[in-house]
């Protein structure tokens, strides 16, 4: 076994520096974008790791890996074919000595299977940030999701050596609905920067103002958060909203806005490379989403001393204790939402006290250096794993 134990250190198996390759899209600039961004920023502060990324498209997440000095390389997706983006992607980190391929989503995922052998990469991992949001009724684009999902699914189960769930929730379904090894399931929470705590920043008033932030579409439910606003008004209660975001359904909510005769009261603000002083203009922060990950905009608010309000989905109650950092609403109708809200605005010791406990909580629980130390613990698995396994192969190799 000393003869094996010296054969793997020859060819790299000891524990010398990990190089892991980030795989993502990087079209936009949401949560899972900001996640990665700042995981590998963090990760890249570890002498005994090299950060490496992958993205398919241009935008504001390769800028700001190249400006934080993480080697970012760019495949364009836009007008080619899968196999060209394979041929390329292969070519480009060939030779690099990759150990751990880290894919984001589904088409990386696939991506990523494509190019392990010619990278000659020992484990794949794959994070996934949240569910797939079901339509309504059946359509070719519904079709095509469910199919690529299976074939994610089937990958998942028989190529990934890790599958990280960013909430329990989320690893429930994979180990459940989707037939994953509950081995190869862990559950890492995401994890952010704490702003400075400005703790004049607190001082709920007239009127008193409720925001949330995310991309306008179905999931979030924000039509919800305007009726909501609609019923604080219609029980004289003296309210600004605010919408913080970008998104296809940008328009349609304006005009519900218009439509519900609002224009006073609920207001859009564009959104911005960092929202802290938004979070910290706010009273309250409300999510009305029908299903969310682990959403940093969430803890984001929370990490500016900000109440919430927000709905029993996904892996909001792993964030939020109910009647602790806020309060968790079970119902999904405007009127629980806004009971809820008015039970924060009209008891000012309890005010003050979830937004004491909702930076506590981030800043034990959900803070970006835990999230990198989690996912670094998880790559140095992986890595003895293969040692221990290849270990194992030469020495039956050399007893036989």
């Amino acid at each position: 076994m000393a003869g094996a134990n010296h054969t793997a250190q020859r060819i790299g198996l000891d524990s010398g520096r990990l190089r892991v390759l980030h795989v993502f899209s990087g079209d936009l600039w949401a949560g899972a974008e900001r996640m990665i961004w700042t995981l590998l920023r963090q990760l890249s502060k570890q002498s005994d790791l090299e950060v490496l990324a992958l993205s398919l498209n241009e935008g504001e997440l390769t800028a700001a890996l190249r400006a934080s000095g993480i080697e970012t390389l760019v495949v364009s997706e836009s007008d080619q074919t899968f196999f060209n983006l394979v041929r390329q992607a292969g070519t480009a980190f060939q030779g690099r000595g990759i150990d751990i391929i880290h894919a984001h989503r589904n088409k990386e995922n696939l991506l990523t299977c494509c190019i392990r052998r010619r990278l000659g990469a020992k484990s794949l991992v794959t994070t996934l940030h949240g569910l797939s949001e079901a339509g309504d009724g059946w359509s070719l684009a519904r079709l095509r999701r469910y199919v690529v999902e299976q074939v994610d699914d089937r990958l998942l189960r028989q190529a990934f050596h890790s599958v990280v769930a960013v909430s329990e929730n989320i690893r429930r379904m994979l180990v459940g609905a989707k037939r994953l090894c509950a081995a190869q399931v862990s559950v890492i929470h995401n994890g952010i920067d704490l702003p400075p705590l400005d703790p004049a920043a607190r001082r709920p008033g007239a009127p008193f103002r409720i925001g949330s932030v995310g991309r306008f579409v179905p999931v979030k439910d924000f039509p919800l958060f305007i009726a909501t606003g609609k019923v604080l008004v219609q029980a004289g209660e003296d309210v600004q909203l605010v919408l913080l975001g970008e998104g296809p359904q940008k328009d349609e909510l304006q005009a519900l806005v218009r439509r519900e005769g609002l224009d006073a009261v609920v207001s859009f603000a564009d959104p911005c490379p960092d929202p802290t002083e938004f979070y910290r203009s706010l009273d309250l922060y409300l999510n009305t989403s029908r299903h969310e990950g682990i959403p940093l905009s969430l803890l984001e608010a929370m990490a500016c001393g900000t109440p919430v309000v927000a709905p029993t989905v996904g892996g909001i109650p792993e964030i939020v204790r109910d009647q602790e950092e806020g309060v968790l609403v079970t119902a999904r109708t405007a009127a629980a939402f806004a009971e809820a809200c008015q039970r924060v605005m009209h008891d000012r010791d309890a005010y003050h006290s979830m937004g004491r406990c909702a930076r506590k909580r981030v800043e034990s629980e959900f803070c970006s250096e835990k999230m990198a130390a989690s996912y670094l613990a998880l790559y140095r698995q992986l890595r003895d794993r293969h040692a221990a396994e290849l270990i194992e192969t030469i020495g039956a190799c050399a007893a036989s």
